[in-house]
């Protein structure tokens, strides 16, 4: 709203041509069209982090195969990306108890 009030006083000023207002037109536009680009690529990317959660939590049931600290690890960081902080938390809980040194100096 607060562009369009702009762009009408510009409208009003004797110095203003049409190609200059045109120009202010095209990147108002452009800046709408960046705005809904990022916007669908932000929610793609929530679908690929929920998927991520969802498979870090199935990694759980190939605990003979793959090591406990990697897959909880995993789970750490892919729910902790989704905002399942409950999840998460649990996760660091369980990679304390493996005696898991979060910091190597």
């Amino acid at each position: 709203m607060c562009f369009e009030n702009a762009l009408k006083w510009i409208e009003r000023q004797p110095e203003c041509g049409g190609v200059q207002l045109l120009a202010v037109k095209r990147l108002r536009d452009l800046a709408a069209q960046k705005r809904v680009t990022s916007s669908k690529q932000y929610s793609e990317l929530e679908g690929f982090v929920d998927a991520a959660m969802k498979t870090a939590l199935h990694l759980r049931e190939y605990d003979d195969i793959l090591e406990a600290e990697d897959i909880f690890s995993i789970l750490a960081l892919a729910s902790c990306a989704n905002g399942a902080f409950g999840t998460c938390s649990k996760a660091f809980i369980k990679l304390e108890t493996l005696n898991v040194s979060f910091f190597k100096y």
